[in-house]
């Protein structure tokens, strides 16, 4: 019999599979199964694609042999050509544990990814991208997956710098462009994005979904010709190698891109066709619940709500239940809006990277006090008579005339943004990293952390400050940019509500820039942020528990509002509710503080916003309403008890009403 094992592992060595099945078949029907037996026929079974076979003799291995590290690695991928790809990351975790290696590692990677755990991913590219064994490809696929794994966890400047790194170890290969290209085009460098993308495509059959992205891209690009031609392309009637439900999937989230982009009969021509090719897609389903609600057909949208939330293992999609949260608070139910996101937003607060950034909450809090009290003993100091400051530059500055939009999220930033982008004279960066950027330099340069870092800000150094954050809204803006700095009276409107911590590297830059504030209800603030669906990052991870939300907008505001004592910056405030009350009067008042001639397209409801820009897009995309004025009201009957009472001070302090 050992011989026979000797002979059949030989034959698969040489790859000669067929002849390898039937001596271990030949064994087994004398003798039955062994561990060894047992792991030969597996292995051959998964080199022929018979991923369930595979499995069933892999696991009478493993009982057989508990310690049989290959046992457990050819079960993962088993396991993984199933589909399971947490099962599989837990048999991979363990083969590396008892055989480490590049493979090993390699293996551990692919599956955390598959699976979504991409903290877990990040250990085993760290050791691979550290292996002085691995040839220039294979550290640059280590690279590449680590720019997977920290885009996933939101961590996009990082993701690219990861990615650059795999670029410059191999320049050609096209999945690092795809990675690259995909990357860029969440951080919103769409002409960068499209560059790489285009670079990935090779006009295989495979490339359908690739197809779709660069569709996306150029549609974040308003180049409407050039969406429709990949759309075909992704969407045509020329079938590639996919089936049915791969089809109906890549239907399904070009359905999500119209709906992103305000078209909605080109979204349901697009769920339909997914529902033609799969009538089980749960995406297209829960695509055409968001168009009828969108629609105004709430008892149709509610029909296909409920019918997904009875399905086995639907309630745990965390869109699902954040749609359900809103189609009960459109239809007057808040006790149910308020059940469903509670769901959601546990189901948001699962992933083990979640769990650290929430964890990191106190963390937080203490860097701001630390923060708030080094600008208070600035200004201080500015007082008494201050030191030099950095000089203003001796020539006009390049680029468009900076003004920051700031405020808590879900304050109206996104509302002013979009609408203010209709001018023809302003450009929108919305949430870029430029000045973070410049706070990094500054910091990197003076050895010291901010705020302490601005008191040690030379002239030179803020021109080269100024000069980083100008990059960055160039990678984001492209063209656009471009324009906006050769146009006479241009501005650029920087959209992004956590700069507001960074007022005082703002008016130390860009003295007398114009700041504007926006400011709401704190109570209305912070249950909008519960009843949002953030793409969570550790400003935005208090937002998934009621309570920590309330925490979090009292004390950001607080200091918010020292802040701007203490900087002395001159602040233009915009107040929500006053603005939703009479938007013209509202918006004229902005132009004139702007220095900009009015134009009545701020106001025309029929102009086209073009793509979603942030998670509040879907608000504000149709004409100015006031249902989210007085928001928290409709709850405040089934909030936690003592709920209003975290934000009474903050309400009192902006001028609204306790009751």
């Amino acid at each position: 019999m050992t011989a026979t094992l000797d002979a059949a592992e030989a034959a698969v060595r040489a790859g000669e599979m067929a002849r390898a099945r039937a001596l271990y078949e030949a064994v087994e029907d004398r003798d039955g199964g062994s561990a060894r037996l047992h792991y030969g026929l597996g292995f051959i079974a998964l080199h022929a694609g018979e991923a369930e076979t595979a499995r069933d003799r892999l696991e009478a291995c493993l009982r057989l042999d508990p310690e049989h590290a290959k046992a457990m690695a050819a079960l993962g991928s088993a396991l993984l050509a199933m589909g399971e790809p947490a099962a599989a990351l837990a048999r991979f975790e363990a083969a590396r544990a008892r055989a480490p290696g590049a493979n090993a590692a390699m293996n551990v990677a692919v599956a955390a990814l598959r699976a979504g755990a991409y903290d877990r991913a990040l250990p085993a590219l760290d050791a691979l991208a550290q292996e002085t064994r691995l040839g220039a490809r294979e550290r640059a696929e280590a690279f590449r997956l680590r720019a997977e794994a920290l885009g996933g966890l939101n961590r996009l400047e990082d993701a690219l710098a990861a990615v650059a790194k795999a670029q410059t170890l191999d320049p050609q290969a096209l999945a690092i462009h795809r990675t690259a290209g995909t990357l860029l085009r969440r951080a919103r460098r769409a002409e960068e994005a499209l560059r790489h993308l285009m670079a990935a495509w090779d006009g295989g059959s495979r490339q359908r979904a690739l197809a779709l992205e660069i569709a996306a891209t150029q549609q974040a690009l308003r180049n409407g010709a050039g969406c429709r031609e990949w759309l075909d392309r992704a969407l045509g009637t020329e079938r590639g190698v996919e089936g049915e439900r791969e089809v109906a999937a890549l239907w399904a989230r070009a359905a999500g891109l119209h709906e992103r982009e305000n078209d909605l009969a080109a979204a349901s021509a697009a769920a339909d066709k997914a529902l033609s090719l799969d009538p089980k897609d749960r995406v297209a389903r829960l695509m055409m619940a968001v168009l009828a609600r969108r629609g105004g057909e709430m008892d149709r949208a509610r029909g296909l709500i409920d019918g997904l939330l009875v399905e086995a293992g639907a309630a745990e999609s965390m869109g699902l239940q954040f749609e359900a949260a809103r189609l009960a608070e459109a239809t007057g139910r808040p006790a149910d809006a308020l059940e469903h996101a509670v769901r959601a937003n546990a189901l948001a607060a699962r992933p083990p990277h979640v769990v650290r950034m929430r964890g990191d909450r106190a963390a937080r809090l203490e860097a701001m006090e630390a923060a708030l009290a080094a600008i208070e003993r600035m200004s201080l100091v500015q007082r008494a008579p201050p030191p030099p400051a950095p000089s203003p530059p001796t020539r006009a500055p390049k680029g468009p005339r900076p003004v920051f939009l700031i405020g808590m999220p879900r304050s109206g930033t996104t509302l002013v943004g979009d609408r203010l982008g209709r001018h023809a004279a302003v450009t929108v960066a919305v949430e870029t990293s430029a000045i973070e950027r410049a706070v990094a330099l500054v910091e990197k340069e003076t050895g010291k952390r901010y705020p302490d870092c601005v008191m040690a800000l030379s002239s030179e150094l803020a021109a080269r400050a100024r000069e980083t954050a100008r990059e960055a809204w160039r990678q984001r803006l492209g063209t656009a940019y471009e324009a906006a700095a050769s146009a006479d009276g241009a501005l650029l409107l920087d959209q992004h509500p956590f700069n507001a911590e960074r007022l005082a590297m703002i008016t130390a830059l860009y003295p007398g820039a114009p700041i504007l504030r926006l400011v709401r209800d704190p109570r209305d603030v912070a249950l909008s942020c519960f009843l949002q669906d953030f793409r969570l990052t550790a400003a935005t991870a208090p937002f998934v528990d009621l309570e920590e939300a309330a925490h979090m907008v009292a004390r950001l505001e607080a200091m918010l509002s020292d802040l701007v004592a203490c900087t002395g910056a001159h602040i233009e405030t915009v107040v929500f509710e006053d603005l939703i009350a009479d938007p013209v009067r509202a918006f004229a008042d902005l132009q004139r503080a702007l220095n900009l001639r009015p134009d009545p397209a701020i106001l025309d409801e029929a102009a086209d916003m073009g793509a979603a820009r942030t998670a509040s897009y879907a608000q504000v995309a149709g004409p100015i309403t006031d249902r989210g004025v007085g928001r928290w009201r409709r709850y405040a009957g089934i909030l936690p008890a003592g709920w209003t009472d975290i934000l009474a001070e903050t309400a009192e302090r902006l001028g609204y009403p306790a009751g």
